[in-house]
């Protein structure tokens, strides 16, 4: 069943429906000594509770940050940094939290990297099933996750204007179904201004097979943090996606559902299973690389980009099947990842059209707090020095990325 979306927020959203957003942020970073090493200390003890905000993610030293929702860009950058600060006070002497995508120099040999030492027996065994499966120098990638819902005002209000859907969880799903198409069809943009792992460090890679230069992505690339190229889900609705996940687990693709690494997660509560009961209620996003030029990782005017994105996303037309539209996407993202940080875009007449739409958003609902992020986009998109990659690639020039991101983690301790 297909709705004009495109039609109902043209008629119906409202400068005040439109961004009033749920936000939540999960925050990964590797706990590093002052000389760019993995720390050899514990996770901090005080910690260690039942739904703490402040985690462990795959090793002993990989810390995990996950906010309360909040109701905007700002209150959750707010939120984070103050688990960050949290965090930073009862690190050890001169530890410091490491800002980059891409893992400090690895230890030589894989075994070294600690796994998380956690209570649960069972939790302790997933962790080793994925080191097994992917190996633990990729289970080390960090980034930022953003989980977003739309206000549900202004789909309550696009809900009761349309007639194609008569349940009202129906009408959701088919929203953020139709979001996250489009969104993983044109996540290019995204990984094109906000790519931010040009290079690795010491031993990550243990071959020659991998990039020689700078790219703009390695963590949105092949070389990246992603299933095997067998797991294939389908974002055409929600039944089909809940059946292919299952499909992969009782076959062997996955371990478990929550091993699925799509760019979007659909979510409907606390375990991705519970999306059978609940319905979407919110979306995952989590191939944002994290930024080093930001104190927390991302900052307000990227959320505020992506909010105004994930909109635009609701409006736009598919021309293909939803298996299609994706796996084009997926081909596009990576080929994005992998160009040169100071190179134009391939696909620049597109990102010119996605970010002149944003632009008439802006303007016909007078979203000025987003009118900065989409300007600088613009600005991005024909100047590509200006991206984050090629940012970072600049600042790293002089000492090597090390170095840099040392300093960097310093001043954000202070």
């Amino acid at each position: 069943m297909t709705i004009d979306f495109k039609a109902l927020l043209d008629q119906y959203a409202t400068p005040t429906n439109l961004v009033a957003a749920n936000f939540g942020l999960e925050r990964e970073g590797q706990r590093v000594t002052p000389t760019g090493q993995l720390a050899t200390t514990a996770f901090p003890a005080v910690f260690n509770y039942p739904g703490s905000p402040i985690q462990r993610d795959f090793a002993e030293t990989q810390l995990e940050l996950v906010t309360s929702i909040t109701t905007s860009a700002e209150a959750a950058i707010t939120a984070l940094q103050n688990l960050q600060t949290t965090v930073q006070r009862v690190l050890a002497p001169n530890e410091l939290i490491w800002p980059l995508s891409m893992p400090p120099a690895l230890p030589r040999a894989a075994n070294q990297i600690p796994i998380a030492r956690l209570a649960d027996p069972l939790a302790v065994r997933y962790r080793q099933q994925l080191a097994k499966v992917y190996g633990r120098r990729r289970q080390m990638l960090s980034g930022v996750h953003l989980n977003i819902e739309l206000a549900p005002q202004l789909l309550v209000e696009l809900f009761q204007h349309q007639t194609e859907f008569a349940v009202w969880q129906d009408f959701k799903n088919a929203a953020y179904f139709k979001i996250a198409r489009n969104y993983l069809h044109y996540r290019w943009l995204i990984t094109y201004l906000f790519g931010a792992t040009p290079v690795s460090e010491a031993h990550f890679f243990t071959t020659t097979d991998h990039p020689q230069e700078p790219v703009r992505s390695l963590r949105n690339s092949r070389y990246g943090y992603t299933n095997a190229t067998q797991v294939q889900v389908s974002y055409g609705s929600l039944t089909r996606y809940l059946a292919d996940l299952r499909t992969a687990v009782a076959t062997g693709q996955l371990s478990a559902v929550k091993e699925f690494y799509g760019h979007i997660r659909l979510r409907g509560g606390h375990q991705m299973t519970d999306l059978a009961k609940t319905g979407v209620q919110y979306l995952e996003l989590r191939h944002l690389d994290l930024n080093p030029l930001a104190p927390v990782g991302i900052t307000i005017e990227q959320l505020k980009f992506m909010q105004l994105f994930l909109l635009l996303m609701l409006t736009l037309p598919e021309a293909e099947s939803a298996e299609l539209w994706v796996a084009s996407g997926t081909a596009r993202n990576q080929a994005t990842a992998l160009t040169r940080p100071w190179s134009m875009p391939v696909r620049l007449t597109e990102g010119t059209d996605l970010l002149a739409m944003l632009a008439q958003i802006v303007d016909r609902f007078q979203l000025t707090q987003c009118r900065s992020a989409v300007r600088q986009a613009q600005r991005q998109l024909k100047h590509p020095e200006q991206t984050l990659a090629a940012q970072w690639w600049q600042l790293i020039q002089p000492a090597g990325q090390t170095a840099a991101a040392l300093q960097v983690a310093r001043h954000y301790q202070a």
